[in-house]
């Protein structure tokens, strides 16, 4: 058995901790692997010798990240790569499919804070300021964009500018997120899975529930796809200014359409009164993707404004504060800022044209007084 069980980690080392240009390993039940390196996929063929080794090395590394509990169907867990970071895997069992599947999606080390974003081109320095001033004065945030575009990523490189003193309330299906502050309270909920007693399940919403009752000062949610979100807006606008998720969505516009479906899947109301909750404590989305060269980039930022449609939809309306030309290479890098949005920032002493605080230079520019409003 020992055997098996090293051909899995004889390929994560080669593929995922010698080689920091992989993300990904992905297996569809033959003797090959593929990887994705810089965002293009390659078939690395007959990595296994039989359907026997591979079944049994795919067991034994459920084995390793699941602590030996018995998922049936379905097998995920966190798998640690040493100074290289950690990996989500993710195995589905048959029934289910023919053979066992195996997806694992390495967590980027390389960005992990604003700069490095932006140094990487990911963003331009004026947007990166203007994202410190918004952890700053608090603002609440969601990243959009879809699978692998650099949602949690970019999510815990924000986290990094909140200052120790806060507690933070953070919640996720899979646990991802490793930030840096001494304060903060960790709940993972535990769907339910095929083969599991319904009463063993603990939802999302369930998990910000108990957040929003252990005197945590901000919350993130570590990906939002469902009715959590309802008690996200609620956390956000109650006390909890400066919360934080990600959703899966390739625009803005497909954003708050999602964000409006959750809402009501959590508790059925007219439109109206949804969109108009949502436009109250959601101050901006942060859109992100990843394009098929492997660059990721910040493609967009939009503020929520509060004026709704006159449709019975009841529109939410955005102001673009800065979009990406992928035929220039740049953004625009206007931020028209709604009033609201600029008044606030220019009470805590930032310039609207550079996002930079009087007085301090960029590199200082974060936020050492949080409370002291």
């Amino acid at each position: 058995m020992e055997q098996e069980i090293n051909k899995w980690l004889s390929i994560i080392q080669t593929y995922l901790i010698n080689d920091s240009s992989v993300s990904e390993i992905e297996t569809n039940g033959t003797f090959s692997i593929f990887i994705r390196r810089k965002g293009i996929r390659t078939e690395i063929q007959s990595v296994f010798e039989s359907l026997d080794e591979y079944v049994k090395a795919t067991e034994e590394l459920s084995d390793l990240i699941s602590n030996g509990e018995d998922y049936r169907f379905l097998t995920e867990g966190k798998l640690d790569l040493g100074h290289k970071g950690s990996a989500r895997v993710h195995i589905v069992w048959p029934p289910v499919s023919d053979l066992p599947l195996v997806t694992i999606a390495k967590k980027s080390t390389s960005l992990t804070t604003l700069e490095d974003i932006a140094a990487s081109g990911s963003m331009s320095t004026k947007m990166m300021n203007f994202l410190k001033a918004a952890v700053d004065v608090k603002l609440n945030i969601v990243f959009s964009g879809s699978t692998g575009s650099g949602k949690t990523t970019f999510l815990e490189a924000m986290a990094k500018e909140i200052p120790s003193s806060v507690r933070i309330g953070v919640v996720e299906d899979s646990p991802e997120l490793a930030l840096i502050q001494q304060n903060v309270c960790y709940l993972k909920s535990s769907p339910w899975k095929p083969g599991r007693d319904l009463n063993e399940e603990v939802t999302l919403d369930w998990c910000v529930r108990q957040i929003n009752r252990m005197r945590t000062d901000l919350l993130i949610i570590g990906e939002t796809r469902g009715k959590e979100f309802k008690e996200f807006i609620t956390a956000s606008n109650s006390g909890m200014e400066g919360s934080m998720t990600t959703l899966h969505a390739n625009s803005p516009k497909l954003a708050l359409q999602k964000m409006t479906q959750f809402v009501m899947e959590a508790q059925p109301q007219p439109v109206r009164v949804i969109n108009t909750s949502i436009a109250n404590s959601i101050d901006l989305i942060v859109q992100l993707d990843k394009y098929a060269n492997g660059e990721y980039k910040t493609v967009s930022i939009e503020a929520i404004t509060e004026t709704l449609g006159i449709d019975d939809a009841a529109t939410i309306a955005t102001s673009p504060l800065t979009q990406y030309n992928k035929s220039t290479k740049s953004w625009s890098d206007r931020f028209l800022l709604p009033d609201k949005m600029r008044v606030k920032l220019e009470s805590h002493g930032y310039d609207c044209n550079t996002f930079v605080k009087a007085g301090t230079s960029p590199s200082t520019n974060n936020a050492r007084n949080f409370f002291n409003r």
